[in-house]
């Protein structure tokens, strides 16, 4: 086998972030709201479905509404890619959203993130979702 050896650390970041990622989901999929805004930097920011939030607080009162209770909708995170530079990395991932117990497509989207590490471990910096289709939406 030849080649460069393999960059362990970014690997380990890599698996950090996309550990981030799908522990979002996982924490608005189960009403845990509460939880989200300690995976942002302390200023952090979502966009998206007509929201723009900026600091932990706006972050905690956005969840603890749109993320209460145990959800309807299993939300379904993939395709991540991640780029690293030191402590800070961009990434975009895809989401779906299947109504519980259907499998009925409710929505779908993009994550375009921006992550900073701090005090060894990844954050969120700016979270934007671009809704590719809701059917909520539709009525």
């Amino acid at each position: 086998m030849s080649g460069a050896a393999p960059d362990l650390a970014a690997i380990a970041d890599k698996i950090a972030l996309g550990e981030l990622v799908a522990r979002y989901a996982w924490l608005v999929g189960q009403g845990r709201g509460a939880e989200v805004p300690a995976l942002f930097t302390a200023d952090g920011a979502f966009e998206g479905r007509n929201q723009q939030l900026r600091g932990r607080e706006e972050l905690a009162r956005f969840y603890a509404r749109s993320a209460s209770g145990h959800g309807e909708v299993v939300p379904l995170v993939g395709n991540m890619i991640f780029d690293l530079a030191g402590d800070r990395a961009t990434g975009v991932s895809t989401l779906t959203g299947h109504k519980r117990g259907s499998g009925v497509h409710v929505f779908s989207g993009v994550y375009e993130d921006d992550f900073a590490r701090v005090d060894g471990r990844w954050l969120f910096d700016r979270r934007r979702f671009t809704t590719y289709f809701d059917l909520r939406a539709a009525g």
